[in-house]
């Protein structure tokens, strides 16, 4: 599967956020570059989403698609470990 540059970059995020919460350390200081990537992610979205015909739910997904699932499902993991982490899991 083809990723963009902006899921690659979560992919990123991601490891060192895991990294550093199973190690105990503070993982507040890595939201900020979550919610840029997360903000700069959707705005190339809905610029994709301009360039596409609105009826496409019938159609096979595709690379852009499957990308945006892919990114989904990576931000989804990074809130739920920083969520557990203020929770205090994994200390």
């Amino acid at each position: 599967m083809a990723e963009s540059k902006l899921t690659r970059q979560l992919r990123k995020e991601l490891a060192d956020l895991f990294l550093r919460w199973w190690g105990g350390e503070d993982v507040s200081p890595l939201m900020k570059n979550y919610y840029q990537l997360k903000r700069n992610y959707l705005r190339s979205r809905r610029r994709d989403y301009t360039l596409q015909e609105s009826n496409t739910y019938h159609k096979p997904l595709d690379k852009t698609e499957m990308d945006k699932i892919e990114f989904t499902r990576l931000s989804q993991l990074y809130e739920d470990i920083y969520a557990s982490r203020m929770r205090g899991g994994c200390s």
